[in-house]
């Protein structure tokens, strides 16, 4: 498919992933009001995983399916597809709750994420889309490049959507970090910027939507992230006229079986490094 025919599956299909993604929200929301079900229990790396990130998983898994039955779906909860992206020419990156810390502790900034993620044809992957929602706000977020960001509510049967855009940084610097994985190197990060600071905590991709809203102003992630925590956001933000960078520049999703980053920074676009 080329660059139109891309713009217009998404566009055809935009209200039904929004869609999807609130089913995803609410079946997580009827878990947590049971909250002495959430189901608990530790994967391999010691990450928690509860019976709403599964629930969510099977919703959106099964519904991506229907949508869009040719793209693969590589999900945070299903091991067995993701070294299948490294030679995949299109695929959906799944995180069906992000921020599960933030869901179990009783934060309402836990999300639900969905990139989709293209391959050039010098075989670099990058997020062309993604919708993000809140299910704890009823929010939901969803942009890409040239096609725009918006900040999405449901009410009565029908999406209304406003459009959202980065703004200039402001003084102090709001500089968002994660209130789970906060490293020593993040800040001392924000202390090497040099300049008047607010430091606003914040879980999961709700950084990303917090940039492109214009709420924040930089977000460093100086210790270790997947990229399914990510992708979703990137492609929001970048649709709001913001960026993604690791140190070492863009990021190519897809790469490597790893689905490992080791550090990234996302800043309002007028932000300078």
């Amino acid at each position: 498919m080329n660059e139109n025919e891309w713009i217009e599956l998404i566009e055809v299909h935009r209200d039904r992933l929004l869609s999807l993604a609130r089913e995803a929200s609410e079946a997580i929301m009827l878990i947590r009001a049971d909250d002495q079900e959430l189901g608990v229990t530790l994967k391999g790396d010691q990450s928690p995983v509860t019976r709403a990130d599964i629930a969510a998983h099977n919703i959106i898994v099964a519904g991506l399916e229907e949508i869009t039955p040719e793209i693969l779906i590589v999900s945070e909860e299903d091991e067995s597809r993701h070294k299948d992206r490294v030679s995949a020419a299109a695929y959906w990156l799944v995180d069906p709750l992000d921020g599960t810390k933030e869901f179990i502790n009783g934060y309402d900034d836990f999300t639900v994420n969905m990139g989709l993620v293209l391959r050039d044809p010098e075989g670099v992957g990058y997020t062309r889309f993604g919708v993000v929602g809140f299910p704890a706000r009823r929010l939901y977020y969803s942009g890409g490049i040239g096609l725009g960001a918006y900040r999405h509510t449901y009410t009565r049967g029908q999406w209304s959507s406003e459009p959202i855009s980065v703004s200039p940084p402001q003084t102090p610097l709001r500089v968002v970090t994660s209130r789970s994985h906060l490293s020593q190197e993040t800040l001392d990060y924000v202390d090497s910027l040099g300049v008047p600071v607010q430091l606003i905590k914040a879980g999961s991709a709700s950084k990303f939507c917090m940039i492109a809203e214009g709420r924040a102003d930089l977000y460093p992630r100086l210790s270790p992230i997947n990229e399914w925590d990510i992708a979703a956001g990137h492609a929001v933000l970048e649709g709001a006229g913001g960026q993604v960078e690791t140190d070492h520049g863009f990021i190519s999703y897809g790469q490597r079986v790893s689905l490992r980053l080791m550090s990234l920074i996302a800043r309002s676009q007028t932000l300078k490094p």
